[in-house]
């Protein structure tokens, strides 16, 4: 396991337990974020490197993806 999905398994633990989200919100949070590392290792970018642009271009890709534009 890399240092990033150390960190990220570490924030999955974290909205579980100290959060207590429900299990459906847990596993949309969680969807969401390997999404997100899925779009951003394809393209190249880097976590460290991920800022707002980087979220448009994500939020733009999904809404494309999920809708069929």
């Amino acid at each position: 396991m890399t240092l990033r999905n150390d960190y990220i398994e570490l924030f999955f633990s974290y909205i579980l337990a100290e959060k207590r989200l429900s299990q459906n919100t847990f596993f949309a949070y969680k969807t969401d974020i390997e999404q997100l590392v899925s779009f951003l290792k394809n393209n190249h970018i880097a976590i460290s490197q991920c800022g707002p642009e980087q979220l448009k271009l994500f939020l733009k890709f999904s809404f494309k993806s999920n809708f069929g534009l």
